[in-house]
């Protein structure tokens, strides 16, 4: 699992690369929720998703490469005010996908 850096402002973007893989995303505040977009290699993925604590962020048809979860405490919506504290953006890699599933991929 490795974490994302993420600052406490209500909108946000950054570049990573995570397993020979360029990563653009962008977090926003809309209306009292976080909005999460995922560009990988140049194809959007995910477009403005509502991000849900605990809830991988890219869909199910893109999951074979990896996903972004936001943790949060008590599973509370994520928030842009608790970036530096309570809540987590994390990469998991397919392998811990599939660890977290019982060794079936699904």
């Amino acid at each position: 699992m490795n974490q994302i850096p993420v600052s406490p402002f209500p909108r946000q973007s950054l570049s990573v690369v995570l397993e020979n893989t360029l990563y653009e995303l962008s977090l926003k505040e809309c209306n009292g929720i976080m909005a999460v977009s995922v560009v990988r290699d140049g194809a959007t993925i995910v477009s403005n998703r509502r991000a849900v604590a605990g809830e991988p962020v890219i869909p199910h048809g893109y999951l074979e490469e990896g996903n972004f979860i936001l943790l949060t405490d008590k599973e509370a919506l994520p928030y842009y005010t608790d970036f530096e504290g309570a809540t987590l953006f994390v990469y998991i890699t397919r392998d811990e996908l599939t660890a977290l599933r019982g060794g079936a991929y699904v």
